[in-house]
């Protein structure tokens, strides 16, 4: 192997071993204090309106005794970008919950990517950062039609959406007026054309993703019943 094409790969090797470096030490550095079962939600996003949407980050850990915590919002490096709370807040042992907004000490929405939460421990007088990642997503995905088969019977419509893990779903609208809205299966979609009032129907074929943003102009099939 050349050096120049050594170079990069060793880089890239240095760069994961810090990575689980860290990790591994904010976990040691769990097993060792009052703060234990942390668990966030990872991912939401904090511009989206539909019904499904996770719009705020769930932070949550025990406390072992009753101290002083701080609670900061860090990104990939470490900077602080929202301090939730400062050093002096007095939390009781138990149970502690905060949330996040998605937003800097500024007001402004972060930008999308990871982050995480790190708790300062009066007692302790240390910042451990909680290895789970909070995941900041406000991109909905999208969905392609690749095709659509019609028979005296039903419409099925087969889809693709942009990302593997989202659910997908199909609402039915008829004159302007939604009239069924449910889950489909994963890249295919069916429409029973027995037993509909005449008129013209229109399928839109959406997915939502695990944050709960939706595909933000979703295709659509119209169908004719008559």
């Amino acid at each position: 192997m050349s050096r120049s094409r050594a170079a990069p790969i060793l880089l890239a090797l240095l760069i994961a071993a810090s990575g689980v470096s860290f990790l591994r030490a904010e976990q040691l550095k769990l097993q060792h204090s009052a703060l234990q079962h942390p668990h966030v939600k990872q991912a939401f996003s904090p511009t989206c309106s539909g019904p499904r949407c996770h719009r705020q980050a769930v932070l949550e850990f025990t406390l072992g005794k009753a101290q002083a915590v701080g609670m900061k919002i860090v990104d990939a490096d470490g900077n602080t970008v929202r301090s939730l709370t400062d050093g002096n807040v007095q939390a009781p042992k138990g149970k502690v919950t905060a949330h996040w907004d998605g937003r800097d000490d500024g007001g402004t929405i972060v930008p999308d990517g990871r982050y995480r939460l790190a708790v300062t421990l009066g007692g302790d007088d240390r910042t451990i950062t909680i290895p789970s990642p909070i995941l900041v997503d406000t991109q909905g995905p999208s969905v392609a039609i690749t095709r659509v088969d019609r028979t005296p019977k039903h419409v099925v419509v087969h889809f693709l959406p942009s990302e593997g893990r989202a659910a997908t779903f199909q609402r039915i609208e008829r004159d302007g007026k939604l009239i069924d809205e449910h889950p489909t299966r994963r890249g295919l979609s069916k429409f029973s054309l027995r037993n509909r009032d005449p008129g013209t129907y229109v399928l839109s074929i959406f997915a939502v993703d695990h944050a709960g943003n939706e595909t933000p102009d979703p295709p659509t099939v119209r169908v004719k019943v008559p």
